[in-house]
């Protein structure tokens, strides 16, 4: 008999048999009613022609080169559920080394320091380039910053991000204060 490997997905569920036999009996149905169809029979004609004995399913008889063939049609009673190597698949999986842990982006981000400016407080934004080579060797100060941080990312007050992307560009004054404050 083939089996079903559908059927072993659904089979990590509780009472999966009851959901999925509605569905197996549905589509056995279908079969039933294509073949009286077919034949100019009734359905119940045809699913008791099908019927095998002593509650063995249902299965079609076909004579192929000359030998007669019997497909079983798939019945969940014989479905044995593959055995769970992971123990209980409903346990949760410890996820806090990904939460808990820090990168140093966010530690960067936590030192609520601007660093171009040196302000502290307030909001702070991120400005990311995509390539380390957008910045190397360039002549703004904020270049020369993210260059020898050798970083793509950089943690900006709100006002140096704003005038960043404005069409002037950050002034040097600004990274002035912080050596300078």
């Amino acid at each position: 008999m083939r089996k079903c490997e559908g059927v072993n997905y659904y089979s990590l569920a509780q009472r999966y048999k009851k959901s999925l036999g509605k569905l197996i009996g549905l589509a056995q149905w279908s079969l039933f009613a294509t073949l009286a169809h077919k034949h100019h029979s009734s359905t119940g004609k045809i699913a008791r022609k099908m019927r095998l004995p002593n509650n063995g399913g249902y299965g079609l008889r076909v004579i192929i080169n000359g030998k007669p063939k019997l497909y079983k049609l798939f019945s969940l009673k014989d479905h044995i559920p593959p055995r769970s190597i992971h123990g209980n698949i409903d346990n949760r999986v410890n996820i806090s080394w990904f939460t808990l842990s820090r990168t140093e982006i966010v530690q960067r981000l936590n030192a609520n320091c601007c660093e171009y400016c040196g302000k502290t407080g307030g909001y702070m934004d991120v400005h990311h380039v995509r390539a380390m080579k957008d910045v190397q060797g360039k002549k703004q100060q904020w270049q020369k910053t993210m260059s020898a941080m050798n970083r793509k990312t950089m943690v900006l007050c709100i006002d140096c991000h704003k005038e960043l992307h404005s069409p002037k560009g950050l002034p040097e004054w600004r990274a002035k204060m912080r050596r300078h404050p």
